[in-house]
C-alpha cells in the first residue's frame, strides 16, 4: 500500500530505493546492504557508465556503450541514454522508471570531442 498523505492506495511491488530502513519492507526482503561489484580500472578501459535499472531494464550494455562511442561528449551521451531509455519505457510499459545515468570518459573516444580524464 502507499499512502500519499491523505489516502491509502494498493500499488503492485515494492519501491525498494524508498524502502530502505523501513521495518516493515524487511519483512518482505528489503535490506540496505547494497549490491556492489569491483572492478580495477586498466589502460583499455574507455567509458565508465554508472545507471539505475531504468536504464538497462530493455537496453542492452553493449548498446549503452556503443551509444557513448557516437557520441561527442559525455554529456551527449548521457542525453542520448535517457531519450533511448525513456522511448524504450513508453514502448514496452505502462509506466516508466528511474533513469538515471552518469557516463565519463576516462580515455580519449574516437569521435569524440572531449580529451582524456572529462
Amino acid at each position: 500500500f502507499f499512502c500519499d498523505g491523505l489516502n491509502y492506495r494498493h500499488l503492485a511491488g515494492v519501491a525498494f530505493t524508498r524502502s530502505l530502513g523501513d521495518a516493515i519492507a524487511e519483512k518482505s526482503g528489503v535490506n540496505g546492504e547494497p549490491e556492489t561489484y569491483v572492478k580495477p580500472i586498466i589502460d583499455e578501459d574507455k567509458i565508465l557508465v554508472l545507471a539505475s535499472d531504468g536504464v538497462f531494464e530493455f537496453i542492452e550494455n553493449q548498446a549503452v556503450i556503443d551509444l557513448c562511442v557516437e557520441s561527442k561528449s559525455p554529456e551527449d551521451a548521457c542525453a542520448k541514454i535517457v531519450d533511448l531509455s525513456y522511448q524504450q519505457w513508453l514502448e514496452n510499459d505502462e509506466r516508466t522508471d528511474d533513469i538515471t545515468v552518469i557516463v565519463g570518459f576516462l580515455r580519449k573516444v574516437e569521435g569524440s570531442e572531449e580529451l582524456d580524464g572529462s
